[in-house]
């Protein structure tokens, strides 16, 4: 009887052991921001920082996600990931770049990512 209650808690750990290494995965996601025009730049972070922010990339993480229901920053886990990214890509319609002084020219990239 004593084999038995040994094999039962030896299994017991076995098994609690593996539920704890099917935990989903968590990444922290976020909008990046790469600019191709320095001026714009300049006048997106000076407008972020009036507004309490440390530049234009902190205010996008920080706004965007408020004023639009699609798009989800901060650490995510499992299934969510692949949701937010599904998510990203619907709100931008593919489409990944702007041209903010409407000058003809791409002035900003945008991408989502999951590290």
């Amino acid at each position: 009887m004593k084999k038995f209650m040994y094999g039962f808690i030896l299994l017991s750990f076995v098994f609690a052991f593996n539920a704890c290494e099917e935990e989903a995965e968590c990444k922290t996601c976020e909008i990046n921001i790469a600019f191709v025009d320095a001026d714009v730049q300049q006048v997106l972070d000076a407008a972020a920082v009036a507004d309490g922010y440390a530049d234009f990339q902190d205010y996008t993480n920080s706004e965007l996600p408020a004023d639009e229901d699609l798009v989800t920053v901060g650490e995510l886990c499992g299934d969510a990931i692949d949701d937010a990214q599904a998510d990203w890509n619907t709100f931008t319609g593919g489409d990944s770049t702007e041209d903010i002084d409407g000058d003809g020219y791409i002035d900003v990239t945008y991408s989502y990512t999951c590290q």
